[in-house]
């Protein structure tokens, strides 16, 4: 059997008038979130209890982990420790949308 997910019609588990994040999948193993940033929209810095990935479908981000920066693209992808503090801006002109993977297991 084949299943589909998709962040449309879900609840956002974080909406503001810049950031809208929609979690869309959720296993033992990993949980996706999907997160619209409009323009110079900023995630602020906040620490996760697990491993992540970001990866960027649309738009730029800036990336800080630990007082590191790092500018990502579309199909560009970054890894967030646990446990360390990270942020996420949109630093292009137009919306970005990127995809958060955390591994749980």
């Amino acid at each position: 059997m084949i299943n589909v997910y998709s962040y449309r019609g879900k609840e956002p588990i974080l909406s503001n008038e810049k950031v809208v994040g929609t979690r869309f999948f959720e296993n033992d193993s990993i949980q996706m979130v999907h997160i619209k940033l409009k323009p110079e929209a900023l995630l602020h810095a906040h620490k996760s209890d697990v491993d992540a990935i970001l990866y960027v479908l649309s738009g730029i981000v800036e990336v800080e982990i630990n007082g590191e920066l790092a500018r990502l693209e579309k199909n560009e992808m970054i890894e967030f420790p646990k446990n360390i503090l990270h942020s996420v801006k949109n630093v292009g002109s137009d919306e970005a949308e990127v995809l958060v993977i955390k591994i749980l297991g």
